[in-house]
């Protein structure tokens, strides 16, 4: 049963959007991490600290991703990480204006901040990426 729910290969939209879930859970503790040791050890400000964490995440999103999440594809693998390079792009720029209008603008803590933007952006990349590398395959969308 995990093997089917996380390791085989699969079109399913569903079962891949619960894998780049919970699977997708190792990226964003990574972002939290780098962020975290970069802010708070480093010493550097929360936005500047927030790209390379996010930059870092969204590299094991890819190999995460890869290997377990869309490992169908019939593209080149360049252009497989140009796309990923291209939605993670926007996605950082959502990231940090969500992390700076929920930090500097209501005052919230800026990793409660980070908690908001990636719920925000989750759903946004998942689909760009599904829609753009596999739009023939939507089936079992929830």
């Amino acid at each position: 049963m995990i093997k089917k729910i996380f390791v085989n290969k699969t079109d399913n939209t569903g079962l891949q959007l619960w894998r780049y879930l919970t699977l997708g859970s190792i990226a964003i503790l990574t972002d939290y991490l780098v962020l975290y040791i970069l802010h708070e050890l480093v010493h550097l400000h929360y936005l500047i600290a927030a790209t390379p964490a996010f930059i870092i995440g969204q590299l094991t999103n890819y190999l995460i991703s890869k290997q377990f999440i869309f490992p169908n594809s019939k593209h080149p693998v360049k252009f497989e990480l140009t796309i990923f390079v291209l939605i993670g792009f926007i996605c950082l720029n959502m990231n940090l204006v969500s992390m700076w209008y929920f930090t500097s603008i209501l005052h919230l803590h800026y990793l409660l901040s980070k908690i908001i933007s990636n719920a925000i952006i989750f759903l946004f990349s998942f689909f760009a990426r599904k829609l753009i590398l596999f739009p023939h395959k939507m089936k079992g969308v929830i």
